[in-house]
């Protein structure tokens, strides 16, 4: 039995020592050895760069880029451009923009590998810019400045027409300077007299010109009681107001805001701004107003009922 185990053993031993060799020398096939080193895996030859961006402008008329073989055991035998007409390589790979357009630059290597680099040029010669597209303006009256760089040599010597789709929201001066005028959108426009058109959308916040009054609950408990109403525009500087009564019967509002109790019942005094924005608030008088026992319980109700916050639709 110690004979045959010894056999089997060896058998086996020379099968493992058959199948290694061939797995050692397919392995080694894909390595290369290195001098005085390690086995190294070979590299692929490539480009220093695989895609390329050259921007044309009015100083700077030819950029150029410089292209090299970026792995080491080849070299590049010759250059060429797919359209000469948008770039052109030197025998040292310097490519240079002509025109703008898309195309490829190729390196044809020793080693018979084409390599490729896909070339961006844009002409920037004479092309508008806007400093923002989009502006928030919180403030009525707030300003924000917009400006139009032209690329060229004496953009000064451009002339640029502003305008704005909705001068009620937000106005534009000559000079770019954006002035929020009301609550909503707007577009300020750029424009050249070479036809470029470049826009920019302003949003006026709906705060901004918002009525605040000082209170939206009002229990006046006898005919001839009085309190004092006032009114703010957000933004704004002391605007005058415009104060009506839904029912005068029951309270009557004067023209800096006191209200009056007339009769019983319920009113709804309003503090209307020029331009339209208004907030409100709730009267009670007599009888109406003992049925809460303060100003905040009334408008509490209220604005479970959803009356409060007062909304103009604006």
């Amino acid at each position: 039995m110690k004979v045959k185990k010894s056999v089997v053993f060896a058998a086996a031993l020379a099968c493992g020592i058959l199948l290694a060799v061939p797995l050692g020398a397919a392995a080694a096939s894909n390595y290369r050895m290195a001098e005085n080193g390690p086995a190294t895996r070979e590299e692929s030859a490539r480009l220093n760069r695989t895609f390329l961006y050259l921007n044309i402008e009015y100083n700077d008329r030819a950029p150029h880029e410089q292209l090299s073989l970026d792995t080491a055991g080849d070299s590049v035998v010759s250059w060429r451009s797919a359209d000469p007409s948008i770039v052109t390589v030197s025998p040292d790979g310097v490519v240079t923009a002509c025109a703008e357009g898309i195309t490829n630059v190729y390196a044809d290597t020793a080693s018979g590998t084409t390599l490729s680099c896909a070339v961006t040029v844009t002409n920037n010669i004479g092309r508008v810019s806007l400093s923002e597209s989009r502006l928030y303006l919180e403030d009525m009256g707030g300003k924000a400045a917009l400006t139009a760089s032209v690329a060229v040599e004496n953009p000064a010597a451009v002339p640029i027409t502003w305008r704005s789709s909705n001068p009620a929201v937000a106005s534009v001066s000559t000079n770019g300077t954006v002035k929020a005028q009301g609550s909503g959108k707007a577009v300020i426009s750029a424009l050249t007299t070479a036809g470029q058109v470049l826009r920019c959308t302003v949003t006026v916040t709906s705060e901004i010109g918002r009525v605040r009054i000082s209170k939206n609950a009002m229990l006046l408990q006898a005919v001839g009681a009085s309190q004092k109403l006032t009114a703010q525009v957000a933004g704004g500087k002391n605007t005058a107001m415009t104060w009506l009564s839904s029912n005068p019967d029951v309270a009557q509002v004067s023209t800096d805001g006191t209200v009056t109790a007339v009769g019983d019942g319920e009113t709804v005094i309003l503090a209307v701004s020029p331009e339209g924005r208004a907030d409100a608030c709730y009267v009670a008088v007599g009888t109406a107003a003992w049925r809460y026992r303060s100003e905040e319980e009334l408008a509490e109700v209220l604005t479970v009922s959803g009356q409060l916050p007062y909304s103009d639709g604006k």
